[in-house]
């Protein structure tokens, strides 16, 4: 009896520390991706619209603004 419990009880954290690792290692990773994947549709979208505007004001003729880090 023992025996199975130590088993059990080992099993169990094993499984719920391994788990807790996968769900957090997973979730850092969907966190990164999805947070550069939004960073570069934002910054891409970001320069559409001020490239359209300023093609605009500028009647037609797109005017460079050097982006940030440039």
């Amino acid at each position: 009896i023992a025996g199975l419990l130590d088993c059990w009880i080992v099993g169990l954290l094993d499984c719920w520390i391994v788990g807790l690792l996968d769900c957090w290692i997973a979730g850092l990773l969907d966190c990164w991706i999805v947070g550069l994947l939004d960073g570069w549709i934002a910054g891409l979208l970001d320069c559409w619209i001020v490239g359209l505007l300023d093609c605009w004001r500028g009647g037609g003729k797109p005017l460079h603004f050097p982006m940030i880090g440039e």
